[in-house]
Order: C-alpha cells, then structure tokens, then sequence
C-alpha cells in the first residue's frame, strides 16, 4: 500500500506539469514546485515550460545549470544539446550571456564521443559569448582540439580570437590572448620547417607575412636562433657547450628540434609538441646531478612539486592541459636519449619518475579520466595497458556504475612506487627537515591512493551538514 500511494503521488506530480498552468503561478511556486524534483523530472519539467510558457521569467539557464552535470553523467549529451538548441530559438542571443560552464562541458563530452562536426557548430555559439568569458572558455578548448589532433581547427579558432580582440578590461588576470597568438605562430612555423625541407623559397617571407596579427615578445634575434636550429640538424657538442656556458638560448635551441624531431620521427604538430615542452621551460629545474650526461635529469619529487604548482587549484581551469603535459615528458625524455643529451641510466630513472607522475595524474583526476583518453590516441612509445585503457573509457559511467569506481581504486592500490623513486622522495624529506629555513613542512607526495571509509553520500541524499537541503544543492562542491 504505502509502494502504492508513492507511485500515485508521483504519477500525480507529474500530471500536474501538464495541466497546471503556470502563467497563473508565482515565480517562487515553480521555484519551489522544481526544488522537490529529481534532475530528470527538472528536465522534463524546464521542457515543459520551454514549450508552452516561454514568457515566464524565470532563470531558465540557472535552472538548467543545476541539472546538467546529471545528464552528462548520465550521458545524456543530446538531451543537453537540444534543450539549449531549443532555448537559443527561443530568446535568440540570451543563451550566449549565460552558457559558459555549460558550452565548456558539453565540448568536452563531445570531444569523448569524437563528434567534431557538432563541435564545430557550438564554436561558434563560443564565439558570441561576452568577453571575458568568452576567452576563459576559448583557452580550454585550444587545450583539446590541440590534444584531439583537430590542429588547423585550433589555428583558425585562434585566428577569429586575436583579429577580434577584447575591450578595455580589468577583469583579465592574465593576458589571454597569449595562448592564441602561440597557436597561430606554431602552426605558421611548421608550414616553414615543411618548406624548408621541401626546399620551397620564399618560406620566411610567407612566414613574416602570415604572422603579422601575432603579438609575441619575440625579437629578431631569438627568430634567427629558431631559424637556425629549423634548418640545421641538432648539434650534441653545440648543446653541451651551451650547458657549460650557461648559455640563454640553450632551451629554445632544445625545444625548436625536439618540434622537429616529433615532426619527423611521430608525425605530430609543433602545436601539440610546445605543450609537452612547455612543462619544462624553466631552467632551474635541470643540472640537480653532477654528471655531466644527466643535466636533463630531474629527480621526482623536485618534477612533483613544480607540476603540482602548475595547477589552477581554485578554479580548475587546467587540470586537462596539465595532464596532457604529464603524459608528454616521456616523449621529451626519448627525444633527449635519443640523441645523447642523457645516459642510459638517468633515462631509465627518469622513465620511472615519469610513471610515478603519471600514476600522481591519474589519482588525483581518476573520476574525469574519461576527459583525458586522448593520450591513447597518441602515438605510443610502448604498448598500452589495455585495463587501463578501458578504465579510462569506464570512468565516463562512473557516477551511475558503483564498480567503476571499484575497478579504478584496485588498479590504483596494484601500482608500486618504484625503488628510486621511493628513495628520491626519503631524500627530499630528510633535507627539508634539516633545513630549518623552509617554511613548507607539510608537502606530501602520495604513495598510496585516499580511500574514504565513511558512508557514501549520493547527490540527492539530505545533506550531512543538516541544511535540510539535498547534498547536491548545498555542500556536494565544497
């Protein structure tokens, strides 16, 4: 009986979306009306009211946001699609003010189903989108059509970007259009290379010109050493007397041939080689061995700790970007073996520390690994662990499948830290402890994955923080 009157009163509720109308209704009687919803009948009831009361004044978008990250897990990406699709038709340009969060996740589930046709279609509702907005949601999308392989789609989305730059603004802080000046000089500079071995004249002068838009700090100095280095074959003897000299130009000489050497070796763009590279333009990172063949040596935690700082903490802008990277070195590391620039030894080691990286990587995003599964798109140095493959894929359920989370934590609890690694880590702690002046004591480098022994919480549970809330509507994100 009581299963009984449950399913009546449901089934009552909702009747009442159908017959009910709202344009007799206070706006906080369909707030309230919604609040006792579950996502999928908020779903089917802003539907509703999309179709048969458009005038109300309601914030339909806030409304919807609440609702959109069920329906992506769910995976119901198309559900999304023509819901905002619907909704532009309706109040045409509103939709552009307000899409942000949404436009930047429903790119990234259509980047996982490969459907760059529709992909194409929302970058240009990106493109309408308020600055500055407009460009915190451009900035992570070059990340992944760069890391998707959509590269000329990247050049020319960075073009439309910096030939319609921002107004007066204090609200930047950063300069964004940084990033799409560097896409658009990238991809000009492989067309040169390509040139240059196809022994086309005239490539600078097309070169010069096609960049004019670009606004780099590169003077002509620095573009006759990337000149050089594009043309001539990477010298050992010319780069370990830059080691010895300290020289200024050593990391733009390294990484100008390592974007030739994935060229030709792996058939990748320079666009996507420069964000593997870019982990490591800092100099201080290198020469920490004595040994002359292991100055591109760096040990783990000191690699840890400078990517752990790479992160966007607070907003979580760059989590994709970054773990692209991370899984990037291992090529940087078989450019610098390749050509002797580090031993036998160190690259083995440094083999290990990156793995150790990539398990840091995988443990900190291992819920959203879905986002990342590009890696395996990649040309791969050594064949892939087909579990891990598939739990990258799985992940995507992982919200409505409990045994994927399941599956991920085992894989996790059956990784070992490596022996050198293990070491590397005791050093760094040891010397911290002895060095009195340092004033960060508490990094930690996880060696084993975080289980939560405590009950799980589900998104629709009362919150336990007793707000009377759902646990979704109040603290869920905090």
């Amino acid at each position: 009986m009581k299963g009984s009157n449950k399913a009546n009163k449901q089934l009552n509720k909702q009747n009442m979306d159908h017959t009910i109308n709202w344009y007799e209704k206070e706006i906080d009687e369909i707030y309230d009306y919604n609040q006792d919803l579950t996502d999928d009948e908020t779903f089917q009831f802003l539907t509703h009211l999309l179709h048969n009361y458009p005038d109300l004044d309601i914030d339909w978008i806030e409304m919807f946001g609440g609702i959109t990250e069920h329906l992506f897990e769910a995976g119901r990406v198309d559900d999304v699609l023509n819901f905002t699709n619907d909704y532009r038709k309706t109040f045409p340009g509103k939709y552009e003010t307000q899409c942000r969060r949404i436009e930047k996740d429903l790119i990234t589930n259509l980047f996982y189903r490969g459907d760059i046709e529709t992909i194409k279609e929302r970058l240009e509702i990106t493109k309408c989108i308020p600055v500055p907005d407009r460009y915190a949601v451009a900035s992570d999308i070059i990340v992944q059509l760069t890391y998707h392989g959509q590269h000329k789609l990247a050049f020319e989305y960075s073009k439309f970007l910096v030939e319609s730059p921002p107004p007066e603004t204090d609200e930047f802080v950063y300069y964004p259009q940084v990033a799409f000046n560097t896409t658009i000089y990238l991809y000009e500079l492989e067309k040169l290379y390509e040139n240059i071995k196809e022994g086309v004249s005239g490539g600078v002068e097309a070169f010069d010109n096609e960049i004019q838009m670009v606004d780099l700090p590169q003077n002509k100095e620095v573009f006759e050493i990337v000149l050089k280095n594009l043309k001539e074959p990477l010298d050992k003897l010319a780069i370990q007397s830059k080691i010895e000299t300290e020289s200024n130009d050593l990391l733009l000489t390294i990484s100008v041939q390592f974007y030739k050497y994935m060229k030709d070796e792996f058939g990748m763009s320079f666009m996507i080689s420069d964000r593997f590279w870019t982990i490591l333009k800092k100099i201080e990172l290198f020469g920490q061995e004595e040994n002359d063949e292991a100055f591109f040596y760096i040990a783990y935690p000191i690699l840890s700790e400078h990517i752990e700082n790479l992160y966007d903490r607070t907003f979580l802008s760059n989590e994709i970007e970054i773990f692209g990277m991370v899984y990037g070195l291992k090529y940087v590391y078989r450019f610098l073996h390749v050509y002797d620039l580090i031993n036998d030894h160190y690259y083995q080691r440094m083999e290990e520390n990156i793995g150790m990286l990539e398990y840091d990587s995988i443990f900190y995003l291992n819920r959203t690994a879905w986002q990342m599964k590009f890696v395996f798109d990649w040309p791969q140095l050594n064949p892939p662990d087909p579990n891990m493959v598939k739990l990258f894929s799985d992940t995507y359920r992982y919200s409505i499948d409990k045994t994927v989370g399941d599956q991920f934590d085992n894989y996790l609890e059956s990784w070992s830290v490596p022996k050198s690694v293990q070491e590397e880590i005791d050093q760094f702690y040891n010397e911290k402890q002895l060095n009195k002046k340092e004033n960060d004591h508490d990094r930690w480098f996880p060696t084993q994955p975080i289980v939560n022994t405590g009950p799980k919480v589900e998104r629709n549970d009362p919150c336990p923080c007793g707000s009377g809330k759902k646990y979704k509507k109040c603290c869920m994100d905090k």
